[in-house]
């Protein structure tokens, strides 16, 4: 599915450089649209990736959400010995609102990489809010759009928990507000 939608990207890229207005509107809506569809199937996709990020998360909501201090679990070994970095990480290695922020997602569709999946969605709708308010060209702000959605490792930050997204989400959040308060 991703080398599908990596090989439509292409084909879409090339209707969007076109001079046609429409067909540069559909292009950027059906790629950022597919994308998005590709992120929220990413951790249905891969439900239990071999890698030490999701696990040390995912363990450490569960935690969270069973009213156990998150920072006291230890997330089991993906790797199975066969990787040693030369440390033992005994606690959540990641800033402590992110577990806040994942909560819910685990809490309701337990798993939280949707929530880097609907971080990545509001990033296009925020960004999307500013080129309107700053009357920047349409095209410019679908290529801001496509340019996340196109990313090369974005399939991969979802399936594998990557907290980027929602720094990426915080970063657009903020232009949006300080639009409102320039000084």
């Amino acid at each position: 599915v991703k080398r599908t939608f990596a090989v439509a990207s292409i084909v879409l890229v090339g209707v969007f450089s076109s001079d046609d207005r429409t067909w540069q509107r559909r292009a950027a809506l059906i790629a950022v649209s597919a994308g998005l569809l590709l992120f929220a199937l990413g951790p249905i996709g891969a439900p239990h990736p071999p890698i030490d990020v999701f696990t040390w998360t995912q363990t450490s909501v569960q935690a969270l959400l069973h009213r156990t201090n998150p920072y006291t679990v230890v997330a089991p070994d993906v790797y199975l010995g066969r990787y040693d970095p030369g440390y033992t990480v005994s606690v959540y290695p990641y800033m402590p609102a992110t577990l806040l922020a994942y909560a819910p997602w685990v809490g309701v569709l337990g798993d939280f990489r949707f929530a880097p999946a609907a971080s990545v969605a509001a990033t296009i709708w925020v960004i999307h809010r500013i080129g309107r308010r700053l009357a920047v060209s349409p095209q410019l702000t679908y290529a801001a759009a496509l340019a996340i959605v196109l990313h090369p490792s974005g399939s991969r930050m979802i399936e594998s928990g990557w907290t980027e997204p929602l720094l990426v989400v915080g970063a657009a959040l903020f232009v949006y507000f300080a639009l409102d308060n320039p000084k």
